[in-house]
């Protein structure tokens, strides 16, 4: 089942404490809800009622506070208690209203005025249709703090922008004071936001100081904070006021005028000052003064906005002025003045000074002239102008410096024979002064400028055209040319009535100096700045192949030519035609002083010519010089037969060279020596590849080389070669001589010599152990000395040797055969000369070994097997006197028996060894 409340609005009006109360309107919603079980609905049971709004002890209450509690069902109507008392005791201070409702279900709303700054009690009962009541537990509130009203200014105007904003308060302390200051009435936009802390509170009222910006229209409103809140502004109140009106905006003369145009005149001075009007004002109040305070002024009346003020006769001096305007009756026949405007200053000119030189009317002024004046007191800078025309026209002012440091300035006229004007003022920053009494003088004639050559110009030609810029009507020159710089040397020196001079001067790379003086009636110029310029480089000369040179070479043709002074590199141009016009090569910025050319055509005319560059410029080409080309020459014969250096040559050989390209015939010569001072055969126009020899030497070595020829020239010798010819073979038979044939107890290694023979080679030894020599044990055929040095001959063996020599022709027949035998090592004595003591004994693969030597000597160990063979020789190095340890690595050793030998001071020691 669905039940529907309709709205209801109530108002209730009653008094309080003589202030109207009134009760506002409450809305109960539409609120739908099911009963499932219809007993409920009319015997269910109620709730107590809850508080909302205002919370508990809730502070800063609105004095209009809104009430708001949950409703109940089967409400008759409410019934709201307000009081001062938390026991809500009926007294002056008692509110008590119901709120009548007809509905079953009701939403309670209750508004109230209340007093500012009070706590108060509240509750609310519900009294059921059919009896009964239903109450809520109590709560407690504060209100917000009383209003601050605004007192002063209230509707006035002419208040003067800084002034006292006066406050009504009904509280006896209050903590800050808030002044708002806008200029317009909803306070969309804040010109002063200000908060006063601990405010003085005299008689109710808060005075406060406040100083606005800028006049005008401006609304107020004031809030107070106390006992932890906040006021509202008073509602609905408007406070306005209207400040004392702005001064006049000044015009003229600009702040911080100084000096000249606003004080035109001499002393007394005097000039107008300006401002701008103010509607309905009845007169103007002008003040002057020295001061920027006004401490003194003169005052002035007026109803112009135009004032000609007089500012005394001191020079430089510094001045202020402002204006007031007096405007129609406020309260009855009070005026209202505006506040003066902002002061302006000027300062008054300094003094006029007087002009020095040149004189008034001087003429034939130099053009570039020294002007000179009287210095000022206290001036710092000086501004100059010069001018056609004796007013100072500004079309014809010709001249305009300033930031001039002294009484002096050199300046250069821009006419010649012209009448000029010029004055001087002080120009300082800070002022400036009175013009002084114009002087007039008249121009010399402006010295020439120099067109051509342009001034420190590169790379002129030696014929140079003289152009500088003319003067005026009826003007002669002088030119002068020299190769110093201070113009001692003159190379010319000339009277002309143009503007141009052609001469040539003598030098390549060398700088020269020029100058020109004008003239005109009776006044001159002075010289010219001294110009100089610098004349190009010389061509390139000594050009090789020379002129009109023929035959040349078409292979690797070499154009080449010595450098003038100052080149640094060079274009060279080669052509077909006389005119360059049909281009072979060209080549720009070479470096070299040479260019090759491979493979240029056969029998052909060329032409070439070069030229010297520099940073500064460029030299003219060299005169054009002309080649023709001839063929190219053979290649160089490659040698065949004997090969370089070869031997065993037979004495008739036939030498043998490779066909050079391009060969006509060949040139061979054949020496004794390689320099071919010693020529055996000089044969030429041989057309074959082959020269026979017969009847050489033997034994002898001979040097051969070939060139190949053609038209053009020879190819150029091959590379020399050389061959040694077979030699007669070598007669006669080697003697032995040691050891002795028979010899017995030999060393193992062991040194066999012999006696020379004539003209062998080398020597060929053999040793065997018979005499057949079936068993060889020594054969060696390259021993180039008449002894021989072998080693590890076996021990307790009888050897037979023998030698013979050879050539490369042959070998002699072989010596007779000696015969010796080596000794038996297990035999040899043993020797302790250096108390030697091996360890560990028997030895391992390392063996420690300690002498002791008489004198510092070179130490020798060595190992030898049994049947004598050297196994082991160390060189030890110099060891000192005395005391000696040493360690040899025996490890490659198998185990077995050893003689060890040491070798120091000229003995040797010999001992015997095994090891493991």
């Amino acid at each position: 089942m669905i039940i529907v409340f309709q709205d209801f609005i109530k108002k209730i009006t009653y008094y309080s404490n003589k202030k109207e109360v009134i009760m506002h309107r409450f809305n109960l919603g539409k609120i739908a809800f099911l009963i499932l079980f219809m007993a409920f609905f009319t015997n269910q049971s109620y709730s107590a009622i809850t508080l909302i709004e205002p919370a508990n002890n809730q502070i800063c209450v609105n004095m209009n506070a809104y009430f708001d509690w949950d409703s109940v069902l089967n409400v008759d109507h409410y019934n709201i208690v307000l009081s001062r008392s938390d026991t809500f005791n009926p007294d002056s201070t008692w509110i008590s209203a119901d709120i009548v409702s007809d509905n079953i279900y009701a939403l309670g709303t209750f508004s109230v005025t209340l007093m500012p700054s009070t706590k108060y009690y509240w509750r609310v009962r519900a009294v059921k249709v059919g009896g009964g009541t239903d109450s809520s537990s109590a709560r407690a509130f504060t209100t917000r703090t009383d209003y601050a009203v605004p007192k002063s200014p209230l509707d006035q105007c002419c208040i003067p922008i800084s002034t006292d904003f006066q406050v009504e308060t009904y509280i006896d302390t209050v903590d800050s004071l808030r002044i708002l200051i806008s200029t317009n009435r909803d306070f969309s936009t804040i010109t002063l936001d200000t908060i006063i802390s601990h405010p003085v509170i005299n008689n109710s009222v808060i005075t406060a100081h406040i100083n606005l910006k800028n006049p005008g229209t401006y609304y107020w409103t004031a809030f107070q904070f106390a006992n932890g809140c906040w006021s509202d502004s008073v509602e609905d109140q408007k406070y306005t006021f209207c400040t004392v009106p702005a001064g006049p905006a000044l015009s003229y003369p600009a702040n911080n005028s100084k000096g000249v145009p606003v004080f035109n005149d001499s002393i007394p001075f005097h000039t107008n000052l300006v401002w701008n009007q103010i509607n309905d004002a009845f007169y103007y109040i002008v003040w002057t003064s020295d001061s920027p305070t006004f401490e003194t002024y003169t005052e002035y009346l007026t109803t112009d906005t135009t004032l000609l003020a007089n500012f005394g006769l001191i020079n430089n001096a510094l001045y202020y002025w402002k204006v007031a305007a007096k405007l129609p009756p406020i309260n009855g026949t009070d005026t209202c003045q505006t506040l003066f405007s902002d002061a302006w200053s000027l300062k008054t000119p300094y003094e006029a000074m007087a002009l020095l030189l040149p004189q008034n009317g001087s003429r034939c002024v130099p053009i570039d002239v020294r002007l000179s004046w009287d210095s000022v007191f206290n001036a710092i800078y000086y501004r100059l102008q010069v001018a056609t025309s004796k007013d100072f026209a500004d079309s014809t002012i010709v001249i305009d410096i300033d930031s001039i440091p002294q009484a002096e300035q050199i300046v250069s006229l821009p006419s010649s024979l012209t009448k000029y004007y010029w004055r001087v003022r002080v120009d300082n920053s800070s002022n400036n002064g009175l013009w002084s009494t114009p002087f007039s003088f008249e121009s010399a004639v402006i010295a020439p400028i120099a067109i051509s050559p342009v001034p420190d110009s590169k790379s002129v030609p030696l014929n140079v055209n003289f152009i500088w810029t003319k003067g005026i009507e009826g003007t002669i020159y002088t030119l002068q040319v020299s190769d110093t710089s201070n113009m001692q040397n003159l190379l010319l020196d000339t009277l002309v009535t143009d503007t141009t001079v052609n001469f040539a001067v003598a030098d390549f790379f060398e700088t020269y100096y020029w100058r020109i003086k004008a003239y005109n009636l009776d006044c001159e110029s002075v010289w010219s700045p001294i110009y100089q310029f610098k004349t190009q480089i010389d061509a390139p000369y000594g050009l090789v192949p020379p002129n009109d040179s023929t035959f040349v070479e078409p292979l690797l043709v070499k154009l080449s030519w010595e450098a003038p002074m100052g080149a640094l590199k060079y274009d060279l141009d080669i052509a077909l035609d006389t005119n360059f016009t049909k281009m072979f090569r060209f080549e720009r910025n070479i470096t070299a002083l040479y260019v090759i050319y491979d493979n240029l055509s056969d029998t052909t005319d060329y032409y070439w010519r070069v030229r010297a560059k520099n940073l500064e410029g460029e030299s003219n080409w060299t005169s054009t010089h002309h080649f023709t080309t001839g063929y190219i020459r053979p290649s160089v014969p490659a040698l065949i037969y004997p090969t370089n250096a070869s031997k065993k040559i037979p004495t008739n050989v036939e030498l043998k060279w490779a066909a050079a390209n391009r060969a006509l015939t060949y040139h061979l010569q054949f020496a004794t020596d390689e320099n071919f001072n010693n020529i055996l055969v000089d044969s030429t126009n041989l057309t074959n590849l082959t020269y026979s020899l017969a009847g050489l030497d033997n034994g002898r070595l001979y040097y051969w080389r070939v060139e190949a020829l053609n038209l053009q020239g020879s190819s150029g010798y091959s590379s020399v070669f050389s061959f040694l010819t077979i030699p007669l073979p070598p007669v006669g038979k080697v003697q032995l001589i040691a050891p002795d044939s028979g010899a017995i107890n030999q060393k193992a290694t062991l040194l066999l010599s012999w006696d020379s023979i004539p003209n062998v080679s080398g020597y060929h030894l053999q040793i065997a152990t018979d005499p057949a020599f079936n068993n060889i044990v020594e054969d060696n055929d390259k021993v180039w000395i008449t002894s021989k040095l072998v080693y590890n001959l076996a021990q307790n063996t009888k050897f037979y040797w023998r030698v013979r020599g050879w050539n490369d022709g042959g070998v002699t027949e072989w010596s007779n055969i000696w015969v010796f035998t080596t000794e038996d090592l297990t035999s040899v004595p043993l020797t302790n000369y250096f108390h030697t003591s091996v360890s560990p004994s028997p030895i391992n693969d390392k063996v420690n070994v300690r002498i002791y030597l008489d004198n510092s000597s070179p130490v020798q160990f060595q190992f030898i097997d049994l049947q004598g063979k050297l196994i082991m020789d160390l060189n030890l190095g110099i060891m000192s006197e005395g005391e000696n340890v040493f360690a040899v690595n025996a490890a490659a050793l198998p185990a077995g028996m050893y003689i060890y030998k040491i070798i120091a001071n000229g003995k040797e020691e010999v001992g015997k060894i095994i090891k493991r």
